[in-house]
């Protein structure tokens, strides 16, 4: 499960919620629940991503293997009500790594910032971030570099 936090414009300083990636071998579901994002958000204007590093510290790329363009719009896009909530599943995702490579990992709130015209990727902006951390563990179990 990821705790989310703040990680982009000032405007969305109040990001808050979790995210929760459930496996069957390499197949996996999202569950959700989030709040202070951008309002009345479509799925073609906010969506999930997994990115190697830290949320202060981010790999380029998205994480998964070369067959599998799973953290896009029309896979992991989800939508928020006009006070900007978020709360839902996504079922049967692959990514190409199973839950030993995805955690740790750094799970990403992406969304179109208010004001921007078109959902090009170049106006999608990271809104809130949170690492994977394994069930029963704490945020310090992903800070050793031996767990990412």
């Amino acid at each position: 499960m990821a705790e989310i936090a703040p990680k982009g414009p000032s405007d969305f300083d109040e990001v808050e919620g979790w995210v929760s990636m459930t496996f069957d071998d390499d197949e996996f579901d999202i569950s959700y629940d989030l709040e202070g994002l951008p309002r009345s958000c479509k799925d073609d204007e906010c969506y999930f991503a997994v990115k190697k590093g830290s949320c202060d510290n981010l790999k380029s790329g998205k994480y998964h293997k070369d067959d599998y363009e799973v953290w896009s719009k029309d896979d992991a896009g989800f939508t928020t009500s006009r006070g900007g909530q978020a709360a839902g599943s996504i079922y049967g995702l692959k990514s190409g790594y199973d839950y030993d490579k995805n955690k740790c990992r750094s799970f990403m709130v992406l969304g179109l910032v208010e004001g921007s015209k078109s959902s090009d990727d170049d106006k999608i902006r990271r809104l809130g971030c949170g690492p994977l951390v394994p069930k029963g563990k704490d945020e310090d179990f992903c800070s050793s570099s031996s767990s990412r």
